[in-house]
């Protein structure tokens, strides 16, 4: 892209091998050795980082910042006689990387691991060209001599920065349903159901959880039929947003979860925006409701998101 002034460094981390690539509007850092972890998106603009920082550095996931969750993408759970950890192994394993493009107009980094849990192998490659805008391109293989089923996503998170006063969330039309467990942090009523604007409250009225509230409180909700696989954020404090778009067929979900200083997040304040495979987020339960997505023995399959920072 006309204009892009794009760079690629190595560094080491508390001993960790990390990737920083700047396209002269972003900065894009990525933990190799634990998960291909993307623990900062710096807006240049601003100086600041617009995801979650975890206080005890980039290995650290109990939030996170953005990860892979991969072979599944819920809590932990037993396949087939197999313990899946929450979230899946991927995003604690070592990637190998190479550099496929480093140039002032564009950036390329490819990067592949495989899971210890499951059979899969997968391969990202991470691109910067200029204008703010991060692609990610994936594949998973199935590398088993049977299929196999899995959960796939990613948990892109935000920090309080992208919470405050003004600051609002964009899910499009989408009809948004919670679990019908209760959820005492939650200010929808349990099994609610509707657009993101007007849910249905605890009090009998409607919340509207595009813009985030004040006072502590827990939100986790879940889309499953999309006119659109795009979703954003604004921060009314820096003016700034971020869009994501991201491959339908491979994602045809999204979840949305937020949490204010709330139950045993108590010190945290972050939101994530998640496409994924299923509605359905543990493994083994998704297996059960026939929601889990099935690759066959050798097969493969690609996905890819798109990230764009606004102002």
């Amino acid at each position: 892209m006309t204009g892009a002034s794009c760079s690629l460094r190595e560094t080491t981390i508390d001993g960790d091998r990390c990737l920083v690539i700047e396209d002269g509007e972003i900065r894009v850092s990525i933990n190799a050795d634990h998960g291909a972890h993307v623990f900062e998106l710096t807006d240049l603009r601003s100086g600041t980082n617009l995801l979650y920082e975890d206080p005890r550095g980039s290995r650290h996931y109990r939030v996170g910042a953005w990860y892979e969750l991969f072979p599944n993408a819920g809590p932990g759970c037993v396949v087939d006689g197999q313990g899946i950890s929450e979230h899946g192994d991927v995003q604690y394993r070592r990637w190998t990387w190479s550099v496929r493009a480093a140039g002032p107009d564009r950036v390329a980094v490819d990067l592949a691991t495989r899971s210890e849990e499951l059979p899969f192998g997968i391969r990202r490659s991470v691109t910067l060209a200029g204008g703010g805008e991060v692609r990610v391109d994936e594949t998973i293989t199935n590398l088993a001599d049977r299929p196999l089923h899995y959960l796939w996503g990613h948990h892109i998170t935000f920090g309080a920065v992208m919470m405050g006063p003004g600051s609002r969330v964009d899910l499009g039309d989408a009809e948004v349903f919670a679990e019908a467990a209760d959820d005492p942090s939650a200010l929808y009523a349990p099994g609610a159901r509707g657009p993101l604007h007007a849910l249905p409250g605890r009090d009998g009225g409607v919340v509207d959880l595009t813009a985030f509230p004040d006072r502590p409180f827990g939100t986790m909700l879940f889309a499953d039929r999309l006119a659109r696989h795009r979703c954003g954020i604004w921060s009314g404090e820096l003016a700034t947003g971020v869009s994501v778009d991201w491959d339908g067929d491979a994602f045809p979900a999204l979840w949305f979860w937020a949490t204010r200083k709330s139950g045993a997040l108590s010190d945290v304040v972050a939101c994530a925006l998640e496409p994924q495979a299923s509605a359905v987020h543990t493994l083994s339960e998704a297996i059960a409701a026939g929601a889990a997505p099935t690759l066959a023995a050798g097969a493969s399959r690609n996905a890819w998101l798109r990230l764009a920072v606004h102002h």
